[in-house]
């Protein structure tokens, strides 16, 4: 496709969805990469099996966790 490690560019997003699309149209669990901004697309494909890496998760409550410790000064 010529987009490596771009996974966001259009060619490359219409190429997962019509693979999620196809999967959960045969009937079998499709699976995704999941973040906050797409994991409400792939839900309502049909996706029903994610992945995340725990790096985010952690970075944003921390983050909250110093906001509201610094609010509370």
């Amino acid at each position: 496709m010529g987009h490596m490690g771009d996974i966001q560019h259009p060619d490359v997003q219409e190429k997962i969805n019509d693979s999620m699309s196809r999967i959960v149209a045969a009937g079998r669990n499709a699976g995704a990469l999941a973040t906050n901004e797409n994991v409400a697309s792939y839900t309502e494909m049909g996706v029903r099996f994610f992945m995340t890496g725990a790096g985010p998760w952690i970075a944003n409550g921390f983050n909250e966790f110093v906001a509201n410790a610094n609010a509370a000064k």
